[in-house]
């Protein structure tokens, strides 16, 4: 009791979120979510078809989230596709780091269980090229385009050829191009 004869309000338990941004922890969720939600809907939809607004809408968001994680539709595009070329180089460096020896082999198995954790992922890496061709306002904003995917692939395969990990016989050009075909879809 105070010298009025009145009790001070109890003290909160758990502080309240003020007013403004989550904090900076939230901010990777959501722009997790948003790529997320961005990549099935670029990959189901396609470039013309997808909008910002179904993509906030679509991930429980207000457009400004949007933009303000990833920017305009051409830089969210742009972001889906370098979060999938990170993908497949993870693969590659799992592969590396895990298998201790690398083959196509592996490569493929890699891959097909991405295609089967996460089929939008590989769906939207067969559709950006075509799509980037399509659209001219994605040609410089794609990441290093549909050669990113691509020259992963051939380092790692010409990695490979150097190390002996390419069976006689095969032509190194030839499977990555191969082993391209296959991450495309």
């Amino acid at each position: 009791m105070d010298n009025y004869g009145s009790m001070a309000p109890p003290e909160p338990t758990t502080p309240r979120r003020g007013p403004g941004r989550p904090r900076a922890e939230h901010a990777g969720d959501s722009r997790s979510l948003l790529l997320a939600v961005a990549r099935r809907q670029f990959a189901a939809l396609g470039y013309t078809a997808t909008t910002t607004r179904g993509i906030s809408e679509a991930a429980g968001m207000q457009a400004a989230n949007l933009r303000h994680h990833l920017g305009s539709k051409p830089e969210v595009f742009a972001a889906v596709y370098d979060d999938c070329l990170a993908r497949v180089g993870l693969l590659l460096t799992e592969m590396i780091e895990f298998d201790g020896a690398p083959t196509p082999g592996g490569y493929v198995r890699r891959l097909g269980r991405l295609v089967v954790d996460a089929p939008d992922v590989m769906a939207f890496l067969a559709i950006a090229p075509v799509e980037r061709r399509r659209h001219p306002e994605l040609q410089g904003t794609v990441g290093a385009g549909p050669a990113g995917l691509e020259d992963l692939v051939r380092t790692t395969v010409a990695a490979w050829g150097d190390e002996g990990r390419v069976a006689d016989g095969i032509d190194p050009h030839s499977l990555a191009d191969v082993l391209i075909a296959i991450s495309y879809g």
